[in-house]
């Protein structure tokens, strides 16, 4: 084993914590945004008047959201996935195959954590038009036709 492999136990328990954070992370802006897609669709059918472009403008950054995170739930399967079949075949890298295999997964790492930031950014816009919808009900239902409050 190279000095790059060889991890203690302290650097270990440090990376799985890691990982399940970002797993909890992710998982809970699934949920966060899976809640709110399929309340506000709720809400939209019973109360048609609400029907306005904030509320689709919420609905399709949810959306957005979750297909996002999905994707780094992909690529972090792929590389799991790439580092399995290494193990498996037993076969030893060229260093030039080492030095691609450094190089895709700092740029998978970056990927993942641009994808969570924008994630995180969508969730926080998410919640402003939550407010903004919530505390303006009136505003936004104020030129409905009668017939339809």
């Amino acid at each position: 084993m190279s000095k790059l492999t060889e991890l203690d136990q302290v650097e270990k328990y440090f990376l799985e914590k890691a990982s399940e954070a970002n797993y909890g992370l992710w998982n809970a802006i699934l949920i966060v945004n899976g809640i709110l897609v399929s309340s506000f669709s709720f809400i939209i059918s019973l109360a048609p008047q609400l029907n306005s472009c904030l509320v689709k403008t919420l609905v399709a950054f949810c959306s957005i959201s979750i297909i996002i995170i999905l994707c780094n739930y992909l690529i972090t399967k792929w590389h799991y996935f790439i580092i399995g079949q290494q193990i498996i075949s037993k076969s030893v890298p060229s260093d030039r195959q080492k030095q691609d295999d450094i190089r895709r997964s700092i740029r998978r790492g970056k990927l993942i954590r641009y994808i969570e930031f924008f994630a995180i950014i969508l969730l926080l816009i998410e919640i402003t038009l939550i407010f903004y919808i919530v505390f303006n009900v009136d505003k936004i239902t104020q030129n409905v036709s009668p017939l339809i409050k």
